[in-house]
């Protein structure tokens, strides 16, 4: 029986069919493009889910934590419905493609990272996609508007083509249990003193009847 507020219907319709195409477009609509960390973080929320069993029926029973701040973290919210706003994502900015999938009824998780082994295989297969990408994000050097286009070109049908990768080649995964984090409680607001904005209550200092924001509280200190 579906919850009330089903939202998620044709996600998690994508996901109960394996159409991995069809979730990596939509993943596409929040990331604003194509691109292969987006890939890999649909196939790692895609495995977690399938590893762990999950009976998907929109409501949201899963906990992601993720460790690194790119277009993998999207893709992994879209496919697992974990995001910093419902309270399900945690993020651990370690620099690492991985995430961890957890059951919150039990705890039950799976922790699955890119292989060493297969970044190395990635590199070697699209050797012109990876100096052109080198060039563009990370050294900044000076380009013209073909080689981004043609960047923009690569990027895309390697995401396509990594949707197609066997995920034991991809990943690496372990079982594990979790300690699940007590959620956020809901909070009354306080208005800031200084700025006459509304916070919650959890986050004003009183500072000798005057109640400050963090901002103002921190610039009213210097």
């Amino acid at each position: 029986m579906e919850a009330p507020g089903y939202y998620r219907r044709e996600i998690d319709q994508w996901i109960r069919e394996g159409n991995l195409r069809k979730l990596l477009f939509e993943a596409a609509k929040l990331h604003g493009h194509l691109c292969p960390q987006l890939a890999q973080g649909i196939k790692a929320g895609y495995l977690g889910i399938k590893e762990l069993n999950v009976k998907i029926s929109g409501m949201e029973s899963l906990m992601a934590i993720i460790e690194i701040y790119n277009g993998f973290s999207d893709g992994v919210q879209l496919v697992t419905g974990c995001s910093i706003g419902n309270n399900a994502l945690i993020l651990k900015d370690y620099g690492k493609t991985v995430v961890t999938v957890i059951k919150k009824e039990d705890g039950d998780g799976i922790r699955i990272w890119l292989s060493p082994e297969f970044i190395e295989v990635f590199r070697a297969e699209y050797p012109e996609a990876n100096n052109l990408f080198k060039k563009i994000e990370i050294l900044k050097e000076e380009t013209n508007q073909e080689e981004k286009i043609l960047l923009k070109t690569y990027t895309e049908n390697i995401a396509l083509d990594l949707l197609e990768r066997d995920e034991r080649e991809m990943f690496q995964w372990e079982r594990k249990k979790v300690a699940i984090p007590d959620e956020l409680p809901m909070y009354m607001t306080k208005r800031c003193s200084i700025c006459g904005e509304d916070v919650m209550s959890h986050k004003v200092f009183n500072i000798d009847g005057t109640f400050l924001c963090i901002p103002c509280k921190d610039s009213h200190s210097l």
